[in-house]
């Protein structure tokens, strides 16, 4: 199971590799590094102005934000088709695995 377990893996990060160095290329780097100031400034910016006593409003609207964030994003457990098939007999080792993925 952990060969299998690792050779998905392997498969997975050569697929990410594969369209990294396309996406990631030198003007895209220096963009985001400029961008990455910009915002960071920006906080330093808002942290000095805020005020001592936070809003009744806040909390509730970070935790809303944080949970439409998190429906754009999956899990990864490299599961296939097939392994409803060809996994069911190892069923029980498969939770396991996930905390890998993790």
């Amino acid at each position: 199971m952990n060969d299998l377990w690792k050779k998905r893996q392997q498969n997975y990060q050569s697929f990410l590799l594969k369209y990294s160095k396309y996406v990631l290329n030198d003007h895209f780097i220096i963009a985001l590094l400029f961008f990455a100031g910009g915002l960071a400034l920006a906080y330093s910016h808002l942290v000095k102005n805020l005020p001592n006593q936070p809003f009744w409003w806040e909390i509730p609207v970070v935790i809303l934000a944080l949970l439409f964030l998190l429906q754009f994003g999956r899990s990864v457990t490299l599961l296939q088709a097939a392994d409803i098939v060809f996994l069911s007999p190892l069923e029980y080792q498969l939770p396991a695995l996930f905390k890998k993925s993790l």
